[in-house]
């Protein structure tokens, strides 16, 4: 059961979403078309040539992203929701995540910089994004805001 009502926020949550879901069909085709070509012996991620269950791995990665932006993008269409903003920031917890993890892996690789460029280049900008509509228009907010506009005008009488 749903409430069809707009609660304040929704529209700015939906359109997150659709960037967010945007960019994720854009960076999953991408990503998957070269881990197939790097898994082929080509391209700078030819090490899944010698590493096939990496791309396995990537490739399932990739396609289960690519589904999760598109119910993340038809469910905020037609059921506006915080609901989808964490489902999409938690998304990207999993690959930042191992990029922490296994770091020591990255490193025997030589590819630590290509993984912290993707954590600074994607990852980190849409879970900020994220966050910025979760907490927009959040209601344990208000009294904070109602506190600081109350103390603003009480200053302001002190000087005049």
């Amino acid at each position: 059961m749903t409430s069809m009502t707009q609660h304040p926020g929704s529209g700015l949550r939906t359109a997150v979403t659709r960037i967010h879901a945007t960019c994720l069909f854009i960076i999953t085709i991408a990503t998957t078309t070269a881990s197939t070509v790097g898994w082929q012996g080509h391209g700078p991620l030819r090490l899944l040539a010698s590493q096939p269950f990496g791309y396995v791995g990537l490739y399932q990665a990739y396609l289960l992203m690519f589904l999760l932006a598109l119910v993340s993008l038809i469910g905020a269409t037609r059921w506006p929701s915080r609901l989808w903003n964490a489902t999409l920031l938690a998304a990207h917890l999993a690959p930042v995540s191992i990029i922490i993890i296994a770091n020591d892996v990255f490193v025997s690789t030589n590819t630590q910089n290509t993984a912290y460029l993707a954590a600074l280049i994607i990852h980190i900008p849409l879970m900020l994004l994220e966050v910025f509509a979760l907490l927009w228009k959040v209601h344990f907010l208000r009294p904070l805001a109602a506190t600081r506009a109350q103390g603003r005008q009480g200053s302001s009488r002190l000087r005049n």
